[in-house]
């Protein structure tokens, strides 16, 4: 945990240092901030990435086996979003019978979740 919380602590340092020499760069990143907060705080969302990150693939059904409560109308449409956004990718398994779907993160998916575990950490392990 502390080995995280150091990590995420360097990328602050690394942030500042690159982002403040470059002109309007609060509104910027205020603009980034709020487009990947608006996605990733739809709900469930968070929960499909960290799902998928622990495996290679996963089924429709698997999906919604681990993350329990979630309807299949609402799973269908997160995974559509996280495909679209290109977080996730969509394979069709056309040979099985019947036809099953399965996702992945795509490299930039796995990114997303390597990025957001220590912000949690950072931002868990400084509450008071």
């Amino acid at each position: 945990m502390d080995q995280i919380q150091f990590a995420a602590e360097k990328e602050i340092h690394n942030h500042c240092a690159v982002f403040n020499e470059i002109p309007n760069h609060e509104q910027i990143e205020r603009e980034l901030m709020k487009d990947i907060f608006q996605f990733i705080q739809k709900k469930w969302v968070l929960e499909i990435v960290h799902a998928l990150a622990f495996h290679e693939h996963l089924f429709f059904n698997e999906i919604t086996n681990l993350l329990g409560t979630i309807s299949s109308k609402t799973l269908s449409e997160r995974l559509k979003e996280l495909v679209d956004a290109q977080v996730a990718y969509r394979q069709v398994e056309a040979s099985s019978t019947p036809v099953r779907v399965r996702y992945s993160l795509t490299s930039y998916g796995e990114g997303l979740h390597h990025t957001l575990l220590p912000f949690a950490i950072y931002f868990f392990s400084n509450i008071k």
